[in-house]
């Protein structure tokens, strides 16, 4: 079905400059139609007559919401009644209705709302190209004939190839139209704008364009940390003080296809020694700083440190659910905050057309709008303010799967505020090549500078342009010259360890180059772990190299801790004593806060888990052994390469359970023996007060006992006292007076002193022990 009229040719998009004639001119041929018994009326329009000629127009419905189309319609109904026949009757002058004074104004304001509906001349041939667009258009509104004809207009035709005749699937063609609109009204400048954008960076980067044309590149200055050293010791202590001045933003809009798995990536294990999650370790971080930086400045009041994550439609549920089936991970829920970031639409070929979703062919293939979105975000949602007027001084971005990125974080923020930036990007060493943003200094021709990261794919054709006949390759350090998102550079081992890619794609990148997969992401953990120890003193074995999942990975003993045990080197030096060794073999676990390890040397495994109030100093263990729960197995995908050994794991339960047994029976044997001394004490009462009371007899008249000596007065005093109530005071002055009469007559006697020396010996494991 078509249309033989110039139906709605409105322009929104008016220019205040436009001469009033010309914008009446369009508007009367816009709304006029010649022959309204011949017009069919498409959905979402409304035919009217106007002035006492009856000329007759068709208006959009949403008209009548404007405000002064209602005033018009207030003299209508003054006029003309409710109760009006067939087509709405207006009584004003054709030359007001069309009057841009009040079209103007008003249908400027449908622009912002995303009703443009102008220029659909549906006689002009665009339906042409689309014949099944063409003959749906019956059941369509004018709002959604206008988004039909903008994407025919920028070649996306092949959206409407597979639309069937008429009252078939009609309610997923509208739908498919409503989402349309969402990404149209979410994008600056909507779709059109969008796929103009697409298209010439994809030209441009096919072509090897110079995206930088008329700059420059040179490598940046900047902070140079070394791992361990007194200045950075010093600026781990200034960022822990000012983090109670900081915001923590979490961009996790993605989900974890591209690693294999469908759920969302903050909910992998960033190592499977504790299975502790991406979420659960940045929360415990957060608040580890939070706690640190509240000792630190005293006198100041408790610190919330906000966390913001920004989300998207497929991670903000599963991503609050994470949050509420583990009660926040320890943190005030009101100290999160979740912001759902928009979508765009994904693109099929370099053409920009856009890709349908292969499992909805009436829905566009969307991802996330990308980590740029969280800055409008942060604005639109009024954070921004709100921090500022609680005096939020630094705002830290960082990604969803780096299970080293707060080991750097304290130094980082101490860099920022000892030497004032105002913005600051922690970087590391970085392959040339690497998929991974580059920082770079460019000058412009006009002397213009700026330092910024420049993507992986960017940086090759940046510098061939200027120069640089081979682009970005890797100089006499085994390393690129522009380092990995700088105002400073920290050891890669401290504070980069990625998760983006699956096992399989890992496997076939380059040997020498970084896997970014979740094995060497677990082992870049352990490896960062015991680096520190070694740092802080501890005899760590080195590292021995094996395959898993393909890839060859350095495989060091597993060493993991909950950030409120270390959240900086400093509180490893603390807690780390002397004379302390680990096997390449063993696998060590801290949980807890005061915890101070000495003398350990342990080959095997050793989890230690205690709550904040305790305190664990000087844990001396002469050895401890256990059977190795976990070989290697090169083969195996599930556990990253690990194994389970069923037999050493049964005879650890039973060895467990009989450990158990021999526990309550002891139990059962000291509240037996209680019972039993009860009874005795009962018993033998009344009989030691009259052997007490001869002894006094016989001391009073000056005579011996031979049968009661010294030491039977003791234990007699001793059973006595055990006897009588803490309320009792004669049993004090009893002991008094008989220590004054033994005295008297026996001077040679020397008392014991009040204190005496105590050797407490803790045993662990079979023959195993160590004096403390």
């Amino acid at each position: 079905m078509g249309y033989s009229i110039g139906y709605l040719k409105i322009s929104i998009s008016f220019s205040c400059k436009r001469k009033r004639e010309a914008i009446e001119e369009e508007l009367k041929e816009s709304l006029l139609i010649d022959n309204m018994k011949s017009f069919v009326v498409p959905k979402g329009c409304l035919p009217v007559y106007v002035g006492d000629n009856m000329r007759p127009f068709v208006i959009p419905i949403s008209y009548l919401g404007l405000p002064t189309f209602r005033t018009l319609m207030e003299r209508v109904a003054e006029e003309f009644g409710f109760d009006q026949n067939g087509a709405l009757r207006i009584p004003c002058e054709e030359d007001y209705f069309v009057d841009p004074h009040w079209a103007f104004s008003d249908l400027c304001k449908m622009e912002s709302a995303g009703e443009n509906l102008g220029g659909l001349s549906i006689a002009g041939g665009w339906i042409s190209s689309s014949p099944n667009l063409d003959k749906n258009l019956g059941i369509l509104s004018a709002e959604e004939i206008a988004l039909a004809k903008m994407l025919l207009d920028k070649g996306q035709k092949h959206l409407f190839d597979h639309w069937p005749e008429p009252g078939v699937d009609d309610t997923r063609k509208k739908n498919f139209l409503h989402q349309v609109a969402r990404l149209n009204s979410s994008y600056p400048g909507g779709l059109v704008s969008y796929i103009q954008n697409a298209r010439k960076l994809l030209a441009d980067s096919k072509a090897g364009k110079n995206p930088y044309d008329g700059f420059t590149p040179s490598v940046p200055s900047g902070e140079i940390l070394t791992f361990g050293d007194e200045k950075f010791t010093l600026l781990e202590e200034t960022g822990v003080r000012e983090s109670r001045k900081a915001a923590f933003v979490l961009v996790a809009g993605g989900l974890g296809e591209r690693l294999g798995y469908k759920g969302i990536k903050l909910a992998l294990p960033s190592e499977t020694t504790t299975n502790r999650c991406f979420l659960q370790y940045y929360i415990e971080s957060i608040l580890a700083l939070q706690e640190a930086s509240c000792r630190t400045v005293q006198g100041h009041g408790e610190a919330e440190i906000p966390l913001v994550i920004m989300t998207s439609d497929d991670t903000h549920a599963p991503t609050l659910s994470l949050l509420e089936a583990n009660y926040y991970f320890g943190m005030k829920s009101s100290q999160v905050k979740l912001l759902k970031q928009e979508k765009v639409a994904c693109l099929n070929d370099n053409d920009a057309r856009l890709a349908l979703d292969p499992n909805d062919s009436y829905k566009i293939q969307t991802k996330p709008h990308g980590h740029g979105d969280v800055h409008t975000l942060l604005f639109s949602s009024g954070l921004l303010n709100l921090w500022h007027r609680a005096d939020i001084r630094w705002v830290l971005f960082f990604q969803d799967t780096n299970g080293l990125l707060f080991k750097g974080i304290p130094a980082s923020l101490g860099v920022s505020a000892t030497r004032g930036y105002q913005v600051n990007s922690l970087a590391v060493p970085r392959k040339a090549k690497e998929a991974m943003g580059g920082i770079a200094q460019l000058t412009h021709t006009d002397g213009t500078k700026m330092v910024i990261n420049v993507e992986y794919n960017q940086l090759g054709p940046l510098l061939r342009a200027t120069g640089h006949a081979d682009g970005d390759v890797n100089c006499e350090t085994g390393f690129s010259p522009f380092p990995g998102n700088i105002n400073q550079v920290v050891d890669k081992w401290l504070a980069y360890a990625p998760v983006k890619n699956n096992p399989e794609d890992a496997s076939k990148v380059p040997k020498g180059n970084p896997y970014h997969s979740a094995t060497s992401g677990e082992m870049a953990v352990y490896r960062a772990n015991c680096l520190m120890l070694k740092k802080a003193g501890v005899l760590v074995a080195d590292p021995i190299i094996d395959i898993f999942n393909g890839q060859e990975v350095e495989v060091w003993p597993r060493v993991t801790w909950s950030p409120k045990w270390a959240s900086t080197f400093t509180d490893v030096i603390w807690k780390v004593g002397k004379g302390c060794s680990i096997s390449q073999r063993s696998t060590l676990v801290i949980n807890g806060q005061n915890i101070v390890l000495d003398g350990l040397r342990l080959d095997g495994t050793l989890v230690i888990t205690a709550n904040d109030q305790a305190d664990l100093h000087e844990i001396y263990i002469l050895r401890w052994n256990c059977n190795n729960m976990m070989e290697p197995e090169k083969n195996a995908v599930a556990g990253r390469g690990w194994r389970r050994d069923s037999a050493n794991t049964n005879h650890l339960r039973n060895t467990m359970m009989k450990q158990e047994e021999v526990f309550r029976f002891q139990v059962r044997e000291l509240h037996r023996l209680y019972r039993v001394q009860r009874t005795l004490m009962v018993e033998t009462r009344s009989s030691n007060k009259a052997a007490l009371h001869q002894l006094d007899m016989n001391l009073n008249s000056g005579t011996s006992n031979s049968t009661l000596n010294f030491a039977d007065w003791i234990s007699l005093a001793a059973s006595e006292a055990c006897n009588t109530s803490s309320e009792d005071q004669s049993l004090f002055s009893f002991g008094k007076q008989m220590k004054e009469k033994i005295e008297a007559q026996c001077p040679q006697l020397s008392w014991p002193e009040a204190e005496s020396d105590l050797q407490l010996t803790l045993s662990i494991a079979c023959g195993t022990h160590e004096k403390r």
